[in-house]
């Protein structure tokens, strides 16, 4: 079994002129839009990226940009390089549009697998996966409408062919594999069956979720593939059992070069999970580079960059999220963490009462407050969210831990140490916790337990040695 054929190039650059404009209306609604995503790829050798007359960078053939709007005989790109990303213009005669038959979205995840595991055999899986799809489809054919032929698919492909939902991130050779896919994974069975059978079906985001959406401009309905291919109208209000429909590419059907970024910030994922995290930020710049508004890219990103210690270029990611859904609580909270992190506390202060306002539900978000309230010596009102973070979340340790440091900076001891203690008894092993109490202990005067302490966070964690002794030669005897 062959791989796809190498698509026909050479489409003219004037196709390109109504989709950029009709892009910016789609991506600009809430409410399901139609495929109008216009994506280019990078034809010369070396293209200047021009944002006010000057060149922000300079990009290589190959390169793959969906396309913020169009003036002229230019569009607007969005190019990730550097700490933060970057939008400017490329000239017409640099780029020409990508359409869907030039993208195989099996094939190029089936690339992705073997990137991620040289020991994926690729032609043999691209059987397997060929020869499911001539079965599935020759099983659906008979469907005398969409429906119907969607209903014929799900009957083979979880039916006879004992496909099911498993939840975690998969590869999709795994999925052929093990017959356990993932929402990606069997979306993607669904996207290459309907190849064969020439149906309009495409890929469409939802929250920390992908679907598939039937429209031939006539007929539009989704089919929820963790869901044993249920057949749902687009306005049902099952779909929106995952939450809000947010902002950004949410909830628009995807053309395969645009569905592309989704599988690319899907392999930065998969790169995350492993600890590569330079890698998989690599990945999403990519991504959001094809898909600009994507959030769950912008998110994984900023939490990639969160993890390698770069705080300020996390924030811009996040603060770039917040601007396409202003409701994103997570990310609000998580921009509130970075800022922490950097001791920008009364930022963190804000970042954290707006998160909290959207989630009240949030433990975290309670406790991040905390922490920055605490850091700016405001002791009584951090004790407030500590309380609520452990009213939501009992087993909160940490939460434990920072409540005995607040109380007793503003002198409740006998509180304090029964928080140091429950923090401790949920988290024994938590050399940071041992540490905070021996403090709360030392305040109080009570030396040999304060001492105890301090021995036992120094076992745990040697790299708190230094502290330990610090506050060990406080509290020495006196003469």
């Amino acid at each position: 079994m062959s791989p796809p054929p190498r698509p026909v190039l050479g489409l003219a650059l004037s196709l390109l002129a109504g989709g950029a404009a009709a892009a910016g209306a789609g991506e600009a609604a809430a409410l399901p839009a139609r495929r109008t995503l216009a994506t280019v790829v990078v034809v010369s050798a070396r293209a200047p990226v021009v944002s006010e007359g000057r060149a922000v960078a300079a990009v290589r053939r190959g390169r793959m940009f969906g396309v913020l709007a169009r003036e002229g005989e230019r569009v607007s790109v969005q190019v990730c390089e550097g700490a933060a990303p970057r939008r400017g213009w490329l000239e017409a005669r640099h780029v020409r549009p990508v359409t869907d038959g030039e993208v195989d979205l099996a094939w190029e995840a089936l690339k992705i697998a073997r990137e991620l595991d040289p020991q994926v055999d690729l032609m043999a899986s691209w059987a397997r996966l060929e020869a499911l799809a001539t079965r599935v489809a020759a099983a659906a054919a008979g469907g005398r409408t969409a429906r119907e032929r969607a209903r014929r698919i799900a009957a083979q492909l979880y039916g006879r062919e004992r496909f099911t939902y498993a939840h975690g991130v998969k590869r999709l050779d795994q999925v052929l594999a093990t017959r356990r896919g993932d929402c990606v994974g069997l979306c993607l069975l669904y996207l290459r069956v309907a190849r064969e059978l020439r149906m309009p079906l495409y890929l469409v985001t939802w929250p920390s979720h992908v679907l598939v959406r039937h429209d031939d401009g006539t007929d539009r309905f989704h089919i929820e593939t963790t869901e044993r291919g249920a057949v749902r109208n687009i306005d049902d209000p099952v779909q929106h059992r995952r939450g809000r429909v947010a902002g950004g590419i949410h909830c628009l059907a995807l053309p395969a070069p645009r569905a592309l970024g989704v599988l690319t910030h899907v392999w930065g994922t998969l790169l995350a999970e492993r600890g590569k995290a330079a890698e998989a930020c690599a990945r999403f710049a990519t991504a959001c580079e094809i898909n600009p508004r994507d959030v769950e890219a912008l998110t994984l990103w900023g939490a990639a960059l969160h993890k390698r210690g770069r705080y300020a270029e996390a924030c811009d990611r996040y603060q770039r999220v917040v601007a396409i859904d202003p409701g994103h609580s997570e990310v609000r909270l998580r921009w509130g963490m970075a800022l922490n992190q950097m001791g920008r506390y009364a930022e963190a202060c804000g970042k954290c009462a707006e998160a909290v306002k959207l989630a009240p539900d949030y433990a975290d978000g309670w406790h991040a407050w905390g922490f920055a309230l605490a850091r700016l010596g405001r002791h009584g009102e951090a004790c407030e969210r500590f309380a609520k973070a452990v009213a939501l979340r009992p087993d909160f340790a940490a939460a434990h831990a920072a409540w005995g440091a607040s109380l007793g900076r503003i002198g409740k001891l006998a509180e304090a140490n029964a928080s140091h203690a429950k923090a401790v008894e949920l988290e024994p092993l938590n050399a940071r916790a041992h540490l905070a109490w021996a403090m709360t202990l030392a305040q109080a005067g009570r030396r040999a337990e304060a001492l105890e302490r301090l021995d036992r966070a120094a076992l745990l964690d040697p790299a708190l040695k230094p502290k330990a002794d610090k506050l060990r030669h406080t509290l020495r005897p006196p003469r």
